[in-house]
């Protein structure tokens, strides 16, 4: 998957340009922050809703995309 995401990323970038990949890569970050903090957690709707596991892949995500 990680293969997959890190080509999806270098074909907009050489296609559209690096502002467009990067959008791109915003794009996917977001929404997989989205699904994480949709599930789970969080005390009557309270708190961090994004499990410590969730968010090292979220963070490896971001490292993968190459996102500040």
């Amino acid at each position: 998957m990680a293969k997959l995401l890190l080509a999806a990323r270098q074909l907009v970038d050489e296609a559209a340009g690096r502002g467009e990949g990067h959008r791109f890569a915003s794009a996917l970050y977001a929404l997989g922050e989205s699904v994480a903090s949709a599930s789970g957690g969080g005390f009557f709707g309270l708190g961090n809703k994004i499990s410590a596991d969730e968010r090292v892949i979220l963070d490896g995500l971001k490292k993968l995309l190459r996102l500040p």
